[in-house]
């Protein structure tokens, strides 16, 4: 009675498994080759250009703070010891300022990296729900196979997809 019942579980399983595979149309994206798209890449360009002035500016004050700790170094000798304290104060003042600039560009970096990184994301899963219904996809996937047909794989057709 076991045998039977393992017997027609088995077909039963065989005879779903092939009648699934007949109907499902399976997609895969490369989600690598799609962040390396010049769509993805447009994103750096955009902040780096966005955030460009900021960073000359701080390149500019490490820059006049380097000079001035030079400088006090040079004439530190030369110094009363109330002067040499207040342009040390100065220069720390300085660096602190410094310091909370560098945080804050990095943090509003951040910020738009990852607004538009969510608006890249949208645009992406638009081009996927797009294509999977307009070619009649089951199920779409993205990285996480250990192995992709080339028949499927429809990273090319997203990225064409995005922003459209």
């Amino acid at each position: 009675m076991k045998k039977l019942a393992k017997l027609f579980l088995l077909i039963g399983a065989a005879f779903f498994s092939i009648n699934a595979s007949a109907e499902l149309k399976v997609g895969y994206i490369e989600m690598s080759q799609v962040l390396q798209s010049p769509q993805a890449l447009d994103i750096g360009k955009k902040l780096q250009a966005e955030f460009a002035n900021r960073a000359t500016q701080l390149d500019q004050s490490k820059k006049s703070l380097a000079d001035k700790q030079a400088a006090l170094e040079k004439d530190s000798k030369k110094l009363p010891e109330a002067e040499l304290r207040n342009r040390n104060k100065q220069i720390s003042d300085l660096g602190i300022e410094l310091e909370r600039k560098q945080r804050e560009l990095s943090e509003d970096v951040n910020i738009r990296k990852t607004e538009e990184m969510k608006k890249f994301q949208d645009q992406v899963n638009k081009a996927v729900n797009v294509i999977a219904q307009a070619d009649g996809y089951d199920l779409i996937v993205y990285n996480s196979v250990a192995y992709v047909s080339k028949k499927i794989n429809i990273t090319d057709k997203v990225i064409a997809g995005i922003g459209k």
